[in-house]
């Protein structure tokens, strides 16, 4: 057996005002059941936020814990007769706390008031501040400002007993608002509509669990500090009252740690053995705590607890024992009342586990029945009603009786009241209450008030948000379906807003009015109404300015305004410039404020207006400044990059407004996106190490952001961009590029091909990587290059297919190249191979579609590629063949001629065939005139040698060509011997010799260069004189 269990039949009684012998709790009428709304407010465009202006709501459920209504804070022991002392708690007590500060401040300096008051002064203020902070009445700000104080407290409270005092409750009180966010985490995590998120959201609110109970641990401590250093104080003190309070919050503080465990528990999955662990370790310490103070409320609470955690580990007797002894305690009082219909709750739970409907219904349902009028609307009974409803379907299951109707139409009217109040089991009882309204074939009824339409609203907002996680991970039917579910959710959004709007009156909390008017603005935006949501946004921003829904509505009307410019509406420029001009005037050094300044900025942009943004930016403040100077250099850098006369001195300046901007602030996106920029801008120009230096950069380099998945790089086009400079430095580099062409491949996949261009992405990557082939200097850089090249054109097989003519033979140009430059011999062949294949039947193509290929000349170049690709396969038959063919009836080019006799050559020394050489140099394959249509290299050197003086061209092919004839003349004398070997090694002398007596430059210093190497290898096979 687990713990401790009180056995049914024996429950202890409860006393409303008696004390421990250890000084256990004593105070019980302030206790109230308490947990902040777990809900999320939408403060700004498709973000979630926490509105600083929402009401406190207040519900129980799996997630309640008791917690002190109001405990007072510390007070410090002072002598009756000191006015000032007396005079500051007058204030406090009346409500003037506010004012508390600034008398103290005058105080200090004042010569009526006492030495021993001024004393107090450092601990009045902290005082103070701390009232100030329990005033608060959003969660997040209040845990803040308590956040703030508690190194001031630590620090004063070494040797103060009143600082102590105030440091105990500002722990406490942290502690609560961390237990509190980690219950909300720990909810929300349970609710992720992402499956595969889940398991990450379950980890980070199992650490913030843990933190948690840390610090309750803490609190725990100094209060059990503070009661032993104040026990034993005269009956009636105010420290015996403080003694008496810590004994309560102390209580308390016990309880939520062990139900901290509890939720712990769920975090885990069902069957998990840390799930099971965990709660016989809540059971065991929750058990223990009502032992200890059965007698008083935070005990029945525990032992509350302690049921619902036996259930949940199948222990079904042990948690009705624990519940059915609160369900038989006398409830003459609402709270008593409160403790009791939660494990009536409980019990409805645990008799629905057993199937047992009926059992769940009958004593829980007479039980919410002769509740008093108001405690049928407090939390409790709305958990309750939820039990009930879900018992009363489990017992209608799938029958069609009127019976079974019934039912459903009383689970719905629970479900539905349960549904009206703020609680952790509010979405749920929501969700089953459109569930059976929808098989009952009923709809939602109008909101009679405000409350009620705005919380309608917000639910269903959060409903909305919730299904686009969703819709990420699925696609086909199911999408579907979940898109239907997002339209019913935004028009009862729409519907709940709207009623909002109509009910506020002057009763109406006007924050929370502004928020209704800004969400149902915002609603406008999200349904694609950009006109609506611009007019309004700006109604509100205006109207509620001294708001939080002011300055939100200002921002989404500067976006909506710029959104209704950019689609070209008449008067949407001057609204904008009207709106941005009035945040600036409200709100200025303000995130709005540089919101609008950054709209008019690229308004003006966007008008080519570069003078109107360069005013623009005069006016901003200098930390603005920055920003907005470096979206204008890359506007400016973007227009001039093409423009080889512009665009140095643009890069320059793009160069130095970044370098300003990440000067000394956390770099913004805006300068991540120039820091890529800038990595290609060094890439083209050659200088890796810059490029590499600006990628990988920790602050502000793309790939840094790109691995930790932040924006910009978490877009899928910019973060294809980086991956595409991350692939060319890495290949340039030496290192492996293969992760990141995958990781290019898995991105490109997963994103949708509008944003991307799809498939054809790869090719400007492909062109980027050809690029560096030929600006590389080095023979191993260009191959491994290549190699990655190789493997991006791998993935462009799809493109090939569907593209045009100019793509297509680019890509079979390169497929040629990069087998030029492998080092994997076999690799190389296959590139060829695959050039040659594309090159075929893109001519093919060509042949049966008139009008396919740009021009013949278009025609004409591919097939001249053709046949260096079977040259280079070593084809050589099929590349004369196609090279015949081209000559033959067409027009004379000399590129064709040059590489027939390069053909006919490699043949021959490939081949070892001295006719093969002898051709490339006279000629072959005679046409209809018996004239040699393939010339050869004597007739090249002919036919170029006119013009050689006047064209440098056709000078370049005459040097090439005689040179041609002689290394041909020494190839054959290789594969001879005897006299025909020293004839054919004399004329190759004669010719070189005699080309270079007639031209002594001999076109250059490279061709130079080519003609005394030969004639070296020439003369050092010649047999010597007399030899």
């Amino acid at each position: 057996m687990i713990g401790q269990l009180v056995r049914p039949g024996k429950a202890k009684p409860f006393r409303t005002a008696c004390y421990d012998p250890d000084g256990g709790p004593s105070v019980v009428a302030g206790l109230f059941l308490g947990v902040h709304n777990r809900g999320v407010n939408l403060l700004s465009l498709r973000n979630a936020d926490r509105s600083r202006n929402a009401p406190q709501r207040r519900h129980t459920g799996a997630l309640a814990v008791v917690i002190l209504a109001v405990a007072p804070l510390a007070t410090a022991a002072a002598p009756a007769d000191d006015v000032s002392t007396r005079f500051v708690e007058q204030l406090r007590a009346e409500g003037h706390a506010d004012l508390v500060p600034e008398y103290l401040e005058r105080a200090a300096n004042d010569p009526l008031v006492s030495d021993a008051f001024k004393k107090q002064i450092p601990y009045q203020l902290l005082a103070s501040k701390l009232n100030a902070a329990e005033a608060l009445r959003d969660p997040a700000e209040r845990a803040a400002a308590l956040a703030a104080i508690e190194p001031e407290l630590r620090k004063q409270a070494a040797g103060d007993d009143n600082t102590k005092s105030l440091l105990t409750d500002v722990t406490d009180r942290l502690a609560v608002a961390a237990a509190d966010e980690a219950r909300r985490l720990a909810l929300e995590a349970e609710r992720h509509p992402v499956a595969s998120e889940r398991a990450d959201k379950r980890k980070e609110a199992r650490a913030a669990l843990d933190d948690a109970r840390q610090k309750l641990s803490a609190a725990e401590s100094l209060i059990s500090g503070e009661r032993g250093r104040l026990k034993g104080s005269p009956t009636g003190s105010d420290e015996d009252d403080r003694w008496k309070t810590l004994g309560d919050r102390l209580a308390l503080v016990r309880l939520l740690n062990a139900r901290l465990i509890h939720e712990k528990a769920q975090t885990f999955p069902e069957g998990a053995p840390e799930r099971k662990q965990l709660n016989e370790q809540a059971a065991e310490e929750l058990g223990a705590l009502y032992e200890k103070y059965s007698k008083f409320i935070v005990g029945l609470y525990a032992h509350l607890y302690e049921g619902r955690c036996y259930r949940q580990l199948g222990e079904r007797q042990l948690a009705a024992g624990a519940l059915e002894d609160l369900t038989a305690q006398p409830a003459p009082t609402p709270d008593l009342r409160k403790v009791v219909t939660l494990a009536h709750a409980e019990l409805a739970a645990l008799a629905l586990d057993n199937g047992d409907a009926d059992k769940a219904l009958d004593k829980p349902a007479e039980w919410l029945e002769g509740l008093a009028a108001d405690e049928k609307q407090g939390v409790e009974a709305a958990a309750l009603r939820y039990r009930l409803g879900l018992a009363a379907l489990a017992k209608a299951g799938d029958d069609d009786s009127a019976a079974a109707k019934k039912l459903r139409r009383d689970a719905r009217d629970w479900l539905g009241e349960s549904a009206r109040v703020p609680s952790e089991v509010q979405a749920d009882a929501r969700a089953q209450w459109v569930a059976v309204s929808t098989t009952l074939g009923l709809e939602n009824p109008d909101p009679k008030t405000f409350d009620e339409a705005i919380a309608a609203g917000r639910e269903a907002i959060q409903t909305m948000l919730a299904l686009d996680l969703s819709l990420k991970e699925v696609e086909g039917a199911e999408a579907a379906t979940l898109q239907d579910q997002r339209k019913a959710a935004y028009d009862g959004a729409y519907s709940a807003m709207t009623a909002a709007v109509k009910l506020a009156d002057e009763k109406t909390d006007p924050a929370q009015a502004a928020q209704a008017r800004y969400q149902l603005a915002w609603l406008d935006w999200d349904g694609g109404d950009a006109a609506k949501a611009a007019s309004r946004a700006a109604i509100v921003a205006q109207h509620d300015k001294e708001t939080d829904s002011g300055e939100q509505a200002a921002r989404l009307a500067l976006a909506a305004l710029e959104r209704l410019e950019r689609e070209g509406t008449a008067d949407a420029s001057a609204r904008l410039q009207k709106m941005a001009e009035f945040v600036l005037k409200q709100w200025p050094n303000s995130e709005v404020a540089e919101s609008a300044s950054s709209v008019l900025v690229a308004s003006a942009l966007r008008s080519g207006d570069l003078q109107a943004a360069e005013r623009v930016l005069e006016t901003v403040p200098e930390t603005q400044r920055r920003e907005l100077a470096l979206r204008l250099a890359i506007v400016r850098w973007e227009q001039a990059k093409s423009d080889p006369a512009k665009a140095p001195p643009v890069l320059l300046a793009m160069r130095q407004a970044f370098d300003q901007a990440v000067k000394d602030d956390e770099p913004t996106q805006l300068a991540v996106t120039a820091a890529l920029y800038l990595a290609d801008a060094a890439l083209d120009a050659g200088d890796i190490t810059q490029a590499e230096t600006l990628l990988n950069h920790q602050g502000y380099g793309p790939v840094a952001r790109l691995n930790k998945n932040e924006a910009p790089a978490d877009s899928p086009p910019f973060a294809l961009a980086t991956l595409k400079s991350a692939i060319r430095v890495a290949s340039l580099t030496g290192k492996d590029a293969a992760p990141l062409v995958e990781k290019y491949a898995t991105t490109l996949a997963d994103a949708p091909a509008e944003t991307t261009g799809g498939d054809r992405s790869w090719l400007g990557l492909a062109v980027g990587l050809l690029g560096d082939i030929e600006s590389a200097d080095n023979t191993s850089i260009k191959a491994q290059v290549a190699a990655t090249l190789a493997a991006v054109l791998e993935r462009l097989d799809a493109v090939e297919a569907s593209g045009d003519w100019n793509t297509r033979l680019w890509i079979a140009q390169a497929r040629l190249r990069v087998g030029e430059l492998l080092a994997d011999k076999a690799a190389a062949k296959a590139s060829v191979a695959a050039g040659r294949d594309a090159l075929a039947g893109l001519i093919e193509q060509a042949e049966q579609q008139p009008g396919y290929a740009p021009s013949p000349t278009s025609v004409l170049a591919a097939r001249l590629k053709l046949a260096e690709c079977q040259r280079t396969l070593g084809d050589y038959a099929n590349a004369v063949d196609t090279l015949t063919a081209m000559i033959d009836g067409g027009p004379v080019l000399l590129d064709v001629q040059r590489v027939a006799a390069e053909t006919l050559q490699a043949w021959g020394e490939a081949t070892k065939d001295a006719k093969r050489l002898e051709e490339s140099i006279a000629g072959a394959r005679p046409g209809a005139d018996g004239k040699n249509l393939i010339w050869g290299w004597s007739k090249l050197a002919a036919v170029t040698g006119r013009y050689v003086a006047s064209d440098p061209g056709k000078r370049e092919v005459y040097f090439d060509a005689w040179r041609r004839v002689a290394e041909a003349r020494y190839q054959a004398a290789m594969l001879a011997s005897g006299a025909e070997r020293t004839e054919q090694l004399r004329k190759a002398a004669s010719t070189l010799i005699a080309v270079e007596r007639k031209n002594p430059e001999l076109g250059g210093p490279e061709s130079k260069r080519a003609y005394d190497e030969l004639l070296r290898k020439v003369q050092a096979n010649l047999p010597k004189a007399g030899g």
